[in-house]
């Protein structure tokens, strides 16, 4: 809403506007009704309504219609492959196997263990991770996160499973699901060393040396650290507002066979024809 303060005489003047057409029509109709009782009185005026110039000024209220821009977010993942040193290497294949061995556990405990009036959620794992990384140095050396992460990835599994979208979960095995994932944004740094190589700072790992370096246009969500063919890599996942893409002005798919002219339509004989015909008689004069 615009507030603005003119002078009695100025409401001769028309305002150009987007307001809506009752609050419109409501407030006209209220200027002109509080200009005919004041002007109309010639007691009160002495003067003549063309010449008139009020001391107080008069507040008029325009409502605008604020203009809508329909945005969406977007969601990519730029994926690199890394060089660790040999001490990197060996503590990313512990954290992965601290990953594994912690989904593993969490997916017995939930299909055989349970039974009625006992339930596991992601809530309820993640305290007894808690509770289990003060009792075990290898997985306290693991970062937190990411042992999250795993009990995450089996609560969304089991979730699938349950709405029809895929298979009942099955437990990890090594080197064909070693991967973990950071998912604090803040932790997370990618910078450019070279023209087609970089570096990324991860949590307990420090920078890692990493090449195919493309740039990140948005901002960093989290990264995923996986090993494929004894190579490792990481997914960096960001995400950016782009405007909402406006509706196609080109028609529908359909079907275009109106549109088709026909050989055998249009009065002429392809000229096809002739070939298949010769075709047919050299094969009936070689049998």
């Amino acid at each position: 809403m615009i507030i603005l303060a003119i002078a009695g005489a100025q409401f001769r003047a028309k305002i150009n506007t987007d307001p809506g057409e009752d609050i419109a029509k409501d407030g006209c109709r209220s200027f002109v009704q509080n200009l005919s009782s004041i002007f109309r009185n010639k007691d009160q005026m002495h003067v003549k309504r063309i010449n008139y110039r009020s001391s107080a000024p008069v507040v008029a209220c325009i409502f605008h219609r604020p203009t809508v821009v329909c945005v969406m977010l977007t969601r990519k993942a730029n994926t690199y492959r890394l060089y660790p040193t040999p001490e990197q290497a060996q503590q990313m294949a512990q954290i992965a196997g601290s990953c594994r061995y912690v989904f593993n556990l969490a997916l017995e405990q939930r299909r055989d263990w349970w039974k009625p009036g006992r339930k596991f959620s992601f809530a309820s794992q993640c305290r007894e991770v808690t509770m289990l990384r003060a009792e075990v140095d290898w997985l306290k050396a693991a970062p937190v996160h990411t042992l999250q992460q795993a009990l995450k990835d089996l609560d969304r599994a089991y979730q699938n499973w349950w709405a029809g979208r895929a298979e009942a979960p099955t437990p990890r095995k090594k080197g064909l699901s070693d991967s973990f994932r950071f998912p604090d944004p803040v932790s997370i740094e990618v910078e450019r060393t070279g023209k087609s190589s970089g570096r990324i700072k991860l949590p307990k790992l420090g920078w890692v040396r990493l090449r195919g370096w493309y740039a990140i246009p948005g901002e960093i969500c989290n990264a995923t650290v996986s090993r494929r063919a004894g190579q490792w890599h990481v997914s960096v996942q960001w995400q950016r507002e782009t405007a909402e893409p406006l509706p196609s002005i080109l028609p529908a798919a359909g079907d275009c066979r109106a549109a088709t002219v026909h050989p055998a339509s249009s009065g002429h004989r392809p000229w096809y024809c002739g070939v298949r015909r010769t075709q047919r008689r050299h094969q009936h004069c070689a049998g």
